[in-house]
């Protein structure tokens, strides 16, 4: 008898004991990410704290911008013994835009400017509100 009421108490507790374990693998991995995303925050704050030096802000606009100081001469080196394909189609250009990274910001405005103003440069085939892409001709009376 007092092997049946044991059964009886073990069947009915161990949901709730599986329940009380999976809740405490997950307390421990949500303190791993808290610990991670504390560790984020505190290395965020480093770098917000490095641009209140003004030395650090002329490096970036140097590296970043291409700016230079009042009298230098600044020089931008164009390797001209790489050319590449003009891309033809978006995903072409994604990864022309993934691979010229450290070209200045400057340089890929003014392609985006000159690509847009192309008249001869093939659209993508997607029509213009207001634009009939298959013009058909009116009916006679």
């Amino acid at each position: 008898m007092l092997a049946g009421l044991l059964l009886v108490v073990g069947i009915t507790v161990a949901p709730f004991l599986r329940d009380a374990a999976n809740q405490q693998s997950e307390m421990s991995a949500l303190r791993e990410e808290v610990a991670t995303r504390e560790k984020n925050v505190a290395d965020l704050e480093q770098q917000l704290a490095r641009w209140d030096d003004p030395a650090f802000v002329k490096a970036q606009a140097r590296q970043r911008l291409k700016y230079v100081m009042p009298g230098e001469v600044g020089y931008l080196v164009l390797d001209e013994g790489e050319q590449k394909a003009e891309p033809t189609t978006p995903t072409d250009v994604a990864a022309q835009q993934v691979s010229t990274s450290t070209r200045p910001w400057f340089g890929t405005l003014w392609q985006s400017v000159q690509e847009a103003g192309d008249p001869e440069r093939p659209g993508d085939g997607a029509s213009v509100p207001g634009q009939e892409t298959d013009p058909k001709p009116a009916p006679e009376p």
